[in-house]
């Protein structure tokens, strides 16, 4: 797929449309399928950045404990927590918030993913959050093209380290990365309507829980 383009999975729900009437039932069924699908998605970014020796053993044998530590590793470096938040208005009804937001939305994949960044980001599976404030935020998994860290002596990836605050130590990342921190940061975005908050960072929670969120 494309630079900017969602991967479709089964049961995908933006969770700004839960209501306490859900059939809680139906609802977990849904969620509980969503999440097997974003697992699945994770690893196939494993297996496509891979060497070939693993993707041809894997085509072969299929996931054995050691390919699949391996593709899951190397998932690690390609899969992305992308937050990003739209400017909120005082006073703005949250209606008024979401179709808004979903056009900042939409101007963001377009103008930014699929064309200034597409040397970076691939696929992507995203959901739309609001806090108790009403201010909006897309929670965004992220295929990235290039790894996510820094890497040491003999080509060995430098251990991921968070600071106390939960931000990613900076030493520790690609150049490419902080790149795209200072363009939102500095508000270069703001023509598209994307605030200056943001993350970009290496999976922490786990995709499980990112899939529940």
């Amino acid at each position: 797929m494309a630079a900017g383009e969602a991967v479709r999975l089964s049961c995908q729900k933006d969770n700004i449309s839960r209501k306490a009437t859900l059939n809680h039932t139906y609802y977990n069924r849904c969620a509980a399928a969503l999440q097997t699908n974003i697992s699945r998605w994770v690893l196939s970014i494993g297996k496509r950045y891979a060497s070939e020796t693993v993707r041809r053993n894997v085509d072969n044998i299929g996931y054995t404990p050691a390919l699949l530590a391996e593709i899951e590793r190397v998932a690690k470096l390609h899969v992305a927590e992308f937050t990003i938040t739209m400017r909120s208005s005082a006073g703005a009804d949250l209606f008024g918030e979401r179709r808004r937001f979903s056009r900042a939305w939409n101007a963001f994949n377009k103008r930014y993913l699929k064309e200034i960044a597409s040397e970076y980001f691939g696929e992507f599976v995203r959901v739309f959050e609001a806090h108790k404030s009403g201010v909006l935020h897309a929670h965004v998994l992220i295929e990235c093209k290039k790894p996510l860290c820094n890497f040491g002596e003999n080509e060995r990836p430098l251990p991921f380290r968070f600071k106390p605050s939960g931000a990613v130590d900076v030493r520790m990342v690609a150049p490419w990365v902080t790149e795209v921190w200072r363009t939102i940061r500095t508000g270069q975005l703001d023509y598209l309507g994307i605030g200056e908050r943001h993350t970009l960072q290496p999976i922490r929670k786990g995709v499980n829980l990112f899939a529940r969120s």
